[in-house]
């Protein structure tokens, strides 16, 4: 049995089990508060809350899987900007007087995209989307655009974020996590194998996925 057959058993087994956590979610919970329930002491309750948040989780990103509609064939760009790049502040920069990692445009990442015109763009930088719309237009290209980066996002910066002690929310975790699901599941993956997020891909992929380092 192949990999995605053995996938789509264990969804089979998992679906239901999920849906009748979800269905009788109210009903356990009183069931717990009465005293009645099986969970027995506040360990079975903490778990039982993280499976809640885990099963919330799972269905924020099937809805976002949905709507965005992919094709059983897609590339995915993983684009590194803000303070990677040099273009937010960074302490390591700061003292090295270097970046992490060079700036790619779309158009080096396009080149070693062939025969898929799909393309799912992972990014902290909405400007990385203008520029590949604008770059997709202007040259008359074929190639469709997909993403979740949302406008506000402008790059990201490590020390400003630990400075303003900055604090996530659920949505934008969601879409974080969702985006590297998403990229697990491509057919060709470019990025820069100096990023975190390009190696976390590569050990966690069972899929058969072509990785490809700009860098």
């Amino acid at each position: 049995m192949e990999k995605n057959e053995q996938e789509s058993y264990l969804w089979l087994i998992l679906l239901p089990i999920i849906l009748i956590l979800v269905t009788y979610e109210d009903q356990v919970r009183a069931m717990y508060d009465q005293g009645m329930a099986s969970f027995g002491d506040l360990t079975s309750k903490v778990w039982f809350e993280k499976l809640n948040e885990d099963v919330d989780f799972l269905f924020d990103y099937l809805n976002i899987k949905q709507e965005l509609n992919l094709p059983k064939t897609f590339s995915c760009f993983h684009i590194r900007r803000g303070d990677k790049v040099g273009e937010k502040l960074y302490e390591w920069t700061q003292k090295t007087g270097r970046t992490e990692s060079k700036r790619f445009e779309f158009c080096d990442y396009l080149k070693h995209c062939k025969n898929i015109e799909t393309i799912f763009i992972m990014t902290d930088d909405y400007r990385c989307i203008q520029e590949a719309r604008e770059y997709i237009n202007n040259n008359n290209l074929p190639h469709n655009i997909l993403y979740l980066t949302q406008e506000p996002q402008d790059g990201h910066s490590e020390t400003l974020n630990i400075q303003n002690d900055r604090r996530y929310s659920k949505q934008e975790l969601v879409q974080f996590f969702s985006e590297i699901e998403i990229a697990k599941q491509s057919q060709q993956f470019i990025g820069t194998k100096s990023s975190n997020i390009f190696r976390y891909i590569t050990n966690q992929c069972v899929n058969n996925v072509e990785f490809i380092s700009l860098d």
